[in-house]
């Protein structure tokens, strides 16, 4: 037993045999590295990897720069610079009707607040088109039909923009509930019943109203249309700047924060201006037969305009804490349906 132990550890410790097994062990790996098959599987090998590692990298560099680009939220203001013009004129069309304005405009807050002094020419444009399409409509087709036709052509030449905040509006103040509530619901992308039922009955309101001044002349659905189209944007822009925003500085409203005076003095101008002009040039055409009913509806519709406008955005700014971008164009639905109101009643 310790012979055959002895003999165990003599195999294990002479170092001849260590040395031995070493040379064969080096002699079988220098064999297999100068193997050329398994060379070539190496080679395989360490260039599948590479393969693998540079498509990993470029997998993960691509995903970071598509993740990168697809970022939410809008572009930064350096990026908006470089990619349109910083015209007030132009932002006014493009933001307020669908007239075809074929410029880049960098909408930044700045921008928008600088336009909103040509928000009554904006105004001016709408009501001269609706104007003269009343006139030809109402040349060849009924009262009724024309005026269906009058309201459809009002709709698209503003896209939809003001009758929109006007249902968004109806649903969230007509839901009686808290602030924070009304304020999420206007966020709401879906129509409630109450802002269809509000959208309805405005339009039946504005047809009606249109049915009747076409009943009156031409030259008096005309008059009815510049005034409205042209007070209704003026309001917009006092409000933008007599009543705080309800979502500090969020939202569409947050961009005209900071409205500073001068540009309501502006406004005003052109859109006493712009009147005076409209009307002026309906009474040439009618030669003076029409001179005291438009005089009286130049001098009524701005303060139809203001004092309906104040009493809403009155109420409406106590309830919210300020106003919205939806709030401002429920504003001009009103105010246009009640300047034709004024209207029917001072040209009848």
């Amino acid at each position: 037993m310790s012979r055959g132990n002895e003999s165990e550890k003599n195999v294990v410790d002479d170092p001849r045999t260590n040395s031995a097994n070493s040379n064969n062990n080096s002699v079988s790996s220098t064999n297999s590295v100068n193997n050329p098959i398994i060379i070539n599987s190496i080679n395989s090998i360490n260039s599948i990897n590479s393969i693998n590692s540079t498509n990993s990298t470029n997998s993960t560099n691509s995903t970071n720069s598509t993740n990168s680009t697809n970022s939410p939220g809008l572009p930064d203001a350096s990026s908006i610079k470089d990619t349109g013009k910083d015209w007030p004129l132009a932002a006014a069309f493009q933001f307020l009707s669908r007239f075809p304005v074929p410029v880049e405009v960098n909408f930044t807050p700045g921008v928008l607040r600088r336009s909103t002094k040509y928000y009554p020419l904006v105004g001016f444009a709408i009501g001269a088109a609706l104007g003269l399409a009343a006139a030809g409509c109402a040349w060849v087709l009924p009262p009724m039909p024309a005026a269906v036709l009058i309201l459809a052509l009002w709709i698209w030449l503003t896209g939809g923009l003001h009758l929109d905040g006007w249902m968004d509006s109806a649903d969230a103040l007509l839901s009686y509930r808290s602030r924070e509530r009304m304020l999420e619901i206007m966020k709401d992308s879906r129509v409630g019943a109450m802002g269809v039922i509000a959208c309805v009955l405005l339009l039946l309101l504005k047809m009606s109203l249109l049915y009747t001044l076409i009943g009156y002349g031409f030259a008096q659905v005309g008059a009815a249309l510049l005034t409205a189209a042209i007070w209704s944007r003026w309001f917009m822009t006092y409000a933008m700047q007599a009543w705080p925003t309800a979502r500090q500085g969020e939202g569409l409203a947050g961009n005209f924060r900071g409205l500073k005076p001068g540009s309501i003095a502006v406004s005003t101008a052109a859109a006493l201006l712009l009147s005076a002009a409209g009307l002026t040039a309906i009474i040439s055409l009618e030669q003076g037969t029409v001179l005291g009913s438009l005089v009286l509806l130049y001098c009524a519709a701005p303060c139809v305009a203001w004092l309906a406008g104040t009493l809403a955005a009155s109420r409406i700014s106590k309830r919210l804490g300020g106003l919205t971008g939806d709030v401002y164009g429920a504003l001009n639905e009103g105010i246009e349906a009640a300047v034709l109101l004024a209207a029917v009643i001072c040209l009848g």
